[in-house]
């Protein structure tokens, strides 16, 4: 198990970065800001708030247009919101890995 991957973090202000983190609850709970949610993509998958909506946080408008280019098929007026934090998927171990080439090609 890597103790260390790379994500794709994305801001509401549209601001995206690739980001070296610790693979564990409480990083991913900070970077989104509160208890997560897990979407899973065609290339890995992504975390966001799961009470977005009931705390108001702000669209994504970017992250939303990347999830659903990477395989996201939300139900109608569905949308992302908060920061959200993209990562890939280690299949064999069933944990997270380095957010894939197919999401930053995106």
């Amino acid at each position: 198990m890597k103790e260390i991957v790379k994500a794709l973090v994305i801001s509401v202000d549209g601001r995206a970065e690739v980001k070296t983190i610790k693979q564990d609850l409480d990083t991913l709970q900070d970077l989104v800001h509160g208890n997560l949610e897990f979407v899973s993509l065609d290339y890995g998958h992504l975390y966001c708030n799961e009470d977005g909506y009931a705390l108001g946080l702000s669209p994504n408008a970017k992250a939303d247009a990347l999830a659903k280019l990477a395989g996201w098929f939300p139900i109608p007026g569905d949308y992302l919101k908060g920061t959200i934090v993209f990562l890939g998927t280690d299949y064999a171990e069933g944990n997270e890995d380095d957010v894939p080439d197919q999401i930053l090609e995106l």
